[in-house]
């Protein structure tokens, strides 16, 4: 690379750090990192994308500006700010900076976590909009609702809806992506359920019935037009039993979950009372829920999971990525690059699986290993090869 590209990549870079209001320490700690990683292999593609994932590695690594175990950074508008670099490419850049820069296992671990949890979530949104559609009603084409967005930064109501005296009913696309908020929420106040896909699909469901009750006692009949709602819906006006049953779910857990969480933790975490839903306070419920989740996607240096409430095109591209990085990791062929343990160190020691090589060490062991094979074949034709040769008859 010129010396001239060199500035131009570094111009970017600070452009970079500067929308994201990245402190000068872990900016400069990024670019060392990135500079140090190019002089040892070849960084293909957009170089941007490489110090995305280097800065994302120095604010995962750096602790000294807050409390948590990290700085503060927005996967989102780190990945936007990068040239919107996708996602699924994102992670595939990070893992091999991991090997690239033989990061420990402190690091792998959380960045193994973050996007684990993503691919649970990916799952599980397979099902929302599904049971959405059972409990609530609503047409699966219009549920993603892009006037959301705006409600839920906004301190006032959208100049589009305006009429002085009239009041903003929640609708079916409010609710809709209320409720996967909520969840989102929820499962960073427990992040016991974050890497379990059991406990995650627990919560779905229990966000749903808890949802239910507050919708039934607002009073807002008008969202209660489910397709399975009548087949779910027992004596007492309650569904979580019959939807635990329909989703094969334990009852008692998402009861749980409910009570001791969800109607206790989180209204109190939101300071919010039971007529949370009315056409008073909904918006301010709106704001308050994305608020929260909004400063924890940011402290925690997570995804945000409300990307599945963006646009269809863009939903089913990354489910669809998202899919095949699964399948192509369960397939995957257990070769001496993918199965670490079998590698052996410098002092003839196997190597545990929970101990990365770099690709140089790793290309080093494969040369010691063919040289070790070769090393015991004889230099000299066999005794039973040259009595073959020796019986031949050669025609003249």
């Amino acid at each position: 690379m010129s010396n001239k590209d060199d500035e131009s990549v570094e111009m970017l870079y600070s452009k970079l750090c500067l929308d994201l209001n990245m402190d000068m320490e872990t900016k400069l700690d990024a670019w060392r990192s990135y500079e140090h990683i190019r002089k040892h292999y070849v960084l293909e593609d957009d170089q941007l994308h490489w110090l995305a994932v280097s800065l994302y590695v120095s604010c995962r690594r750096y602790k000294h500006l807050t409390t948590n175990d990290n700085n503060p950074v927005s996967i989102s508008r780190l990945l936007k700010s990068a040239n919107h670099l996708e996602l699924i490419v994102f992670f595939d850049k990070l893992h091999k900076w991991e090997d690239m820069a033989n990061l420990p296992d402190s690091i792998r671990s959380k960045i193994d976590q973050v996007e684990h949890a993503f691919n649970i979530s990916s799952i599980i949104f397979e099902k929302y909009t599904k049971i959405f559609i059972e409990i609530f009603g609503g047409n699966q084409d219009t549920l993603i609702y892009s006037d959301y967005q705006y409600k839920r930064a906004s301190n006032q109501i959208n100049p589009k809806l305006n009429t002085k005296n009239k009041l903003h009913k929640c609708s079916h696309q409010d609710l809709y992506s209320l409720i996967w908020t909520i969840y989102a929420l929820a499962k960073t106040i427990y992040p016991s359920t974050i890497n379990d896909l059991i406990a995650s699909f627990h919560l779905l469901i229990s966000s749903f019935s808890f949802i239910y009750d507050y919708v039934k006692l607002a009073k807002l009949d008008y969202l209660l037009k489910g397709c399975c709602l009548n087949d779910l819906c027992s004596n007492d006006g309650s569904i979580i039993d019959n939807l635990c049953i329909m989703y094969c779910c334990s009852s008692d857990t998402c009861r749980a979950i409910i009570e001791q969480h969800l109607n206790n933790d989180l209204l109190k975490r939101l300071d919010k009372s039971e007529d949370f839903l009315n056409e008073f306070n909904y918006l301010e419920t709106i704001r308050d829920i994305n608020r929260q989740y909004d400063e924890i996607v940011l402290t925690n240096c997570i995804i945000d999971e409300r990307i599945f409430l963006e646009k269809k095109s863009q939903l089913n591209d990354l489910c669809n990525s998202l899919n095949e990085n699964r399948y192509s990791k369960s397939s995957e062929n257990r070769t001496p690059l993918t199965a670490n343990q079998h590698f052996a160190s410098n002092d003839g020691q196997t190597i545990s699986s929970n101990q990365y090589l770099t690709p140089i060490s790793q290309a080093n062991h494969l040369i010691k290993l063919l040289y070790s094979i070769v090393e015991q074949q004889q230099t000299k034709p066999t005794d039973n090869l040259i009595s073959i040769i020796g019986q031949q008859t050669f025609l003249g």
